[in-house]
């Protein structure tokens, strides 16, 4: 009779991975030579942000706040807390 096991080992995953590389050389002639075909009218029907690189840049604009405004906001916030602090200890001292 064989050893009854009441703990199940568990497996190894196993995983299909396949490495994507990413060539910068590459993605920049495809761009130049995409643009002179649009310069030569043979590649016209390409609608403007169709490269990966313009539809990246396109959906990150609006998650990112401008810089001025939450700058700005930050400033008046600064403001006010010193402002009700200062009242708070002129408040304490003429008493």
């Amino acid at each position: 009779m064989g050893l009854v096991s009441f703990f199940k080992l568990p497996s190894y995953s196993v995983f299909n991975y396949q490495p994507r590389f990413y060539d910068a050389e590459k993605e920049r002639q495809e761009k130049r030579r995409k643009q002179l075909r649009i310069e030569q009218g043979k590649d016209i029907d390409l609608p403007p942000g169709s490269t990966a690189e313009d539809r990246i840049r396109g959906k990150m604009q609006y998650k990112i706040p401008p810089v001025k405004k939450a700058k700005r906001r930050s400033n008046l916030r600064l403001l006010g807390i010193l402002a009700v602090l200062l009242l708070l200890v002129y408040i304490i001292m003429a008493v």
